[in-house]
């Protein structure tokens, strides 16, 4: 004859607190067991799959276009406008328009100054005003970014170049130019209204 607690006698057992909270504890305990056992066994598949991968894997030369290659630092200047276009999200979503900016910043010298710069040096060349590795000078009168420009194309042409600054521009520009291999003259700037301001003209 069997023998159970007076408290339960005519009492479903699986009702009791007790013997419920360890049903479910078993039943959480086995979930657990066989979710960890899948992932385990998916960890396992995944680092098998990898393995094969690599093993598969076949090394070969890299293979370069012909017209993915610029000539040189000036073949980066986006002379033909093919710097990139960048929608602006804030103002395109705001107005419900395509708002645009032109990311001029990716030319070597930071800035669109870069296109200015490299076309007056190849009108230079073709008038035979400027002739590359042959200690040809360019001076230009700036308060930075077009002098960061002059004297990265400068270094690329083979020319040599003097920038001529205020001595009030800040000391990083005069760092990137000097790191560019130009020569840098800083001067006491002057209003354009000041007399001793020097005015050079050209006749024919």
């Amino acid at each position: 004859m069997g023998w159970f607690p007076a408290s339960i006698h005519g009492t479903d057992w699986l009702s009791q607190p007790r013997i419920k909270h360890v049903c479910y504890g078993v039943l959480l305990g086995v979930s657990l067991s066989y979710t960890t056992l899948s992932f385990t066994r998916y960890l396992s598949l995944r680092k098998q799959r990898a393995r094969h991968e690599v093993e598969a894997f076949e090394a070969r030369p890299i293979e370069l276009r012909s017209d993915e290659i610029v000539s040189g630092v000036a073949g980066l200047i986006g002379t033909e406008g093919n710097t990139p276009l960048v929608r602006i999200n804030s103002l395109s979503n705001a107005l419900g328009v395509e708002i645009l900016g032109k990311a001029e910043f990716l030319n070597p010298g930071g800035s669109v100054k870069d296109r200015v710069a490299l076309q007056m040096i190849e009108d230079a060349e073709r008038n035979g005003l400027l002739r590359p590795y042959t200690g040809s000078r360019i001076f230009e009168g700036t308060v930075g970014s077009t002098g960061i420009s002059i004297a990265t194309i400068a270094r690329a042409r083979g020319y040599d170049a003097t920038i001529i600054m205020p001595d009030d521009v800040a000391e990083e520009k005069v760092k990137a130019l000097l790191a560019l291999g130009a020569e840098v003259e800083r001067v006491r700037p002057a209003s354009i209204v000041d007399k001793k301001q020097a005015c050079v003209s050209h006749h024919p």
